[in-house]
């Protein structure tokens, strides 16, 4: 009888430990390049991309970090906007429930890097609604002219990792490209997720092709963007496509914000 005591309190003590166990998540870009490729040798023009000075009607003109928390109850989170589209940013948050950091750094060519770590920690006392933590950096739109008949690859290294085997810990992370294409805008889009049931730790290569196969030159925009979301509970979650959907719909959101926050400045 002592036996099967000691044996029942020990299978306490390590489902309590699991529920209540640090969840973690992360996510870095870094090494952004770009590639140009001539679709057309023969038309006798040279292939080339020139940055443009960032004009006002593109949507999201500024580099941004926030970390964002909160249960059914409560919400907390801080948004640190730069004043250009690769500014450096950075931000961190610290509560009883967890936080994390994100930051946007260096340069385009330069050891430009997007990063975003997230910890939650154990529900603290008197709470039981599970937290959530969301850790985002993206840079603004950064505007380009690509000439005839020419097409343009961007690239990033993608790496980071998370608690193995936590379900509803996860990281997502995106190029984006919008081009005006005779006076009709046209976006394009390349991006990975990562789950931490498919491994404690993840590494890829990121391209996205832009193309203007036109006989006159295309004004066009780049933007990255890099995300990691962590759930401190141990009780079911949706499929994953569902928080993807729901990620995708607190991005929007999150935009909106901060664009409306530019608009009343």
């Amino acid at each position: 009888m002592l036996k099967q005591t000691r044996m029942f309190g020990l299978i306490c003590v390590l489902v309590s430990g699991a529920a209540s166990a640090q969840m973690t998540a992360t996510v870095t870009m870094s090494n952004f390049s770009y590639q140009l490729i001539d679709l057309n040798p023969n038309d006798g023009v040279a292939s080339s991309l020139s940055w443009q000075v960032l004009v006002s009607e593109l949507p999201y003109p500024n580099s941004v970090a926030s970390v964002r928390g909160g249960n059914l109850q409560t919400h907390d989170g801080v948004i640190v906007d730069g004043t250009g589209p690769l500014d450096p940013v950075s931000v961190s948050k610290a509560t009883l429930h967890g936080g994390g950091s994100a930051s946007v750094t260096g340069e385009f060519g330069k050891n430009l890097t997007l990063h975003t770590s997230l910890t939650s920690a154990p529900e603290a006392p008197g709470t039981k609604e599970p937290w959530r933590w969301d850790a985002e950096a993206a840079t603004g739109w950064m505007p380009f002219i690509l000439t005839p008949n020419t097409a343009v690859i961007f690239s990033a290294d993608v790496s980071g990792g998370g608690t193995p085997g936590a379900y509803h810990n996860f990281s997502q992370v995106g190029l984006g490209a919008r081009s005006d294409i005779g006076g009709k805008e046209e976006d394009t889009w390349a991006g990975e997720n990562w789950y931490a049931t498919s491994g404690p730790t993840f590494l890829t290569r990121l391209e996205l092709t832009v193309s203007n196969s036109h006989t006159y030159s295309t004004t066009n925009a780049w933007i990255a963007d890099a995300m990691s979301s962590v759930f401190n509970t141990t009780s079911p979650v949706p499929e994953p496509s569902s928080w993807m959907m729901l990620l995708a719909g607190l991005g929007i959101a999150g935009f909106a914000s901060r664009r409306g926050s530019r608009t009343r400045r």
